[in-house]
């Protein structure tokens, strides 16, 4: 660019930013930008003004959550419904936003359990008792957190078949209503033929979102793609979870691969605005 202008990527070099936060400050109108020839550009005193800010505290609002996943852990898997929905208003009158509250909070609570599972300290019913909470939790989180004003079109999230975690797509479709798009969450362990109706039948579709958490996932998830590849579903397929350590979006017939789930968010708010 000029000498009095940069680009986002520009941007980030100089700030020593991912690309990704460089877009969010952008899209949240924490760094002013505009659109010249389709791409952002950004003032150069814009950036100074940015740069010459006072670093903020860790975690906004000052808060820290850390010191609430152990809490909220032994809500869930106590079973102890209200007591998750306490912790979770307590944290959101405190500044937590919901997606701060499921990134910073739920996911790691949950990853904890998931552990301790897998390690004996938590038996399966514990488990269970906790993964059934979380769903009636997400309603209650969208119900109170309801976005208004015009959607910016569809995503479209899902898991394949043998894929039976949710949980992730469950909180990725939340996560999207909030950021106003429209979703339609088909789900655990879904056929590559409902990807594909869904898809076809779909207005304004911008995206489509799977994830797996196994390597055993794998072949189902190529099984999608390709099948909505072959219909001519021509938008990015976005795909995350821990199946996917070391592979490549080419390997599994993907465009892009969410490697942490803020980026995620923010990727397909850039692949939306292209």
């Amino acid at each position: 660019m000029d000498s009095q202008t940069c680009t986002l990527h520009e941007a980030a070099e100089t700030l020593d930013l991912h690309y990704m936060t460089i877009y969010r400050y952008v899209r949240t109108g924490m760094l002013l930008a505009s659109k010249k020839n389709g791409t952002w550009v950004i003032e150069i005193k814009e950036l100074e003004k940015l740069k010459n800010k006072a670093p903020a505290a860790v975690g906004r609002g000052n808060r820290d959550l850390s010191r609430r996943i152990e809490p909220l852990m032994n809500c869930l898997i106590s079973g102890d419904q209200e007591g998750v929905w306490k912790i979770a208003e307590s944290v959101r009158a405190a500044g937590c936003d919901v997606e701060d509250f499921c990134i910073d909070l739920l996911f790691p609570a949950m990853g904890s359990i998931g552990r301790g599972w897998a390690e004996g300290t938590f038996s399966i019913a514990a488990e269970h008792r906790a993964s059934a909470i979380v769903p009636s939790l997400l309603g209650r989180l969208q119900a109170t957190s309801a976005v208004r004003g015009r959607k910016r079109g569809l995503i479209i999230v899902g898991c394949p078949p043998a894929e039976e975690h949710g949980l992730v797509t469950s909180v990725l479709a939340l996560l999207l209503k909030g950021r106003k798009f429209d979703v339609q969450d088909l789900g655990s362990n879904t056929p590559p033929e409902s990807f594909v109706e869904v898809c076809l039948d779909a207005d304004r579709l911008l995206a489509v979102a799977l994830s797996v958490s196994t390597p055993g996932s794998l072949e189902g998830l190529r099984d999608v793609t390709e099948s909505l590849r072959r219909e001519k579903i021509n938008v990015p397929l976005v795909v995350g979870g821990t199946g996917l350590f070391g592979l490549t979006p080419e390997s599994v017939g993907a465009d892009h691969i969410m490697s942490d789930f803020r980026l995620g968010l923010e990727l397909i708010e850039r692949l939306a605005d292209g």
